[in-house]
């Protein structure tokens, strides 16, 4: 019997430490030494971190693109009963990523999801409000004092309500765009919201009006807000959720959403999309509710998509 334990723990140990991001086995340099994608979608690095036994998703970096965090659900795990597993690395001079030691003070937050915004002052996460389940969530916001961050705090309302806030980004001007369920009485299904910032509060929200009823999530804005990349289940789409992009004109009216089409969404969930900060790649989850890894992809689409609704205009 006590052979049988030992041997357990044993086993367990070196489950965890297969499952563990070394800094030894990360290539040097931007986006981890990793050959830019084309048009079609390749898995962003494998096997360095996309793993195929887990489920990555909601990587971020920095402006500077020395930082880089997201958010791994390890094999076994789902997301009703998640052990949180957030990932920081930050690239030095010499170009070698490592861990990244800044980010402890979020730890204990039980943090995921978490976002830069586009001026790096502001590291903004997602905490579950119960210890049972993930499924409901505030968002949370540190901010950046040199190389220290302040003590994590909770926005108040009308951001957080008794209902889940999640999917979140700041845009240059700080305002923010964000995922909530239940606050216009469409039950259960995610809507984009957004909140300028107005002598330094967040007073009132703004639905954008594309919302449907098929759940729109995981969004990512342009830091311009010249337009929106966001998943959705809706008829025109492949399978489960896919990727659509939405652009934002004159005097405030958002174009109808457009499916990113077949090189980018297949029969699986795409979501969490980020474009890079350089604006030249856009990065995604692909995969199925519990295992995903990430892909990424050439950004010249946007620009393809957005001559598009001018010739649709003429």
């Amino acid at each position: 019997m006590r052979f049988s334990f030992l041997v357990f723990w044993i086993l367990l140990l070196i489950a965890i430490i297969v499952n563990t991001i070394s800094a030894q086995d990360i290539p040097p340099g931007p986006y981890f030494g990793q050959e830019p994608p084309g048009d079609i979608p390749r898995i962003f690095a494998e096997g360095i971190i996309s793993k195929k036994e887990n489920y990555e998703g909601a990587g971020t970096f920095s402006p500077d693109g020395k930082e880089f965090a997201y958010t791994i659900l390890e094999e076994g795990e789902t997301w009703e009963k998640m052990i949180i597993h957030q990932v920081y690395l930050r690239r030095d001079e010499n170009g070698k990523w490592n861990e990244a030691d800044i980010y402890k003070i979020i730890r204990n937050k039980r943090a995921f999801g978490v976002q830069f915004s586009p001026n790096g002052r502001i590291l903004s996460f997602q905490v579950p409000e119960s210890e049972e389940t993930e499924r409901n969530t505030d968002i949370w916001i540190c901010e950046r004092d040199g190389e220290k961050w302040s003590e994590p705090s909770r926005l108040p309302y009308p951001i957080n309500t008794e209902w889940r806030e999640a999917g979140h980004q700041f845009t240059n001007d700080e305002t923010l765009y964000f995922i909530t369920n239940n606050r216009s009485g469409v039950k259960a299904y995610g809507e984009i919201y957004r909140s300028k910032l107005v002598n330094g509060k967040y007073s009132s929200v703004e639905r954008l009006p594309f919302c449907t009823n098929y759940d729109e999530e995981c969004l990512f804005i342009a830091p311009d807000e010249s337009y929106i990349i966001f998943c959705s289940w809706r008829p025109t789409g492949y399978g489960m959720h896919d990727l659509y992009i939405s652009f934002h004109e004159k005097n405030n009216i958002w174009t109808s959403p457009q499916i990113l089409g077949t090189n980018i969404n297949t029969k699986a969930n795409e979501t969490r999309p980020v474009v890079t900060p350089d604006r030249r790649y856009m990065l995604f989850s692909r995969g199925f509710e519990d295992k995903a890894d990430f892909y990424w992809v050439d950004a010249g689409f946007i620009d393809d998509f957005k001559n598009k609704v001018k010739r649709s205009e003429k």
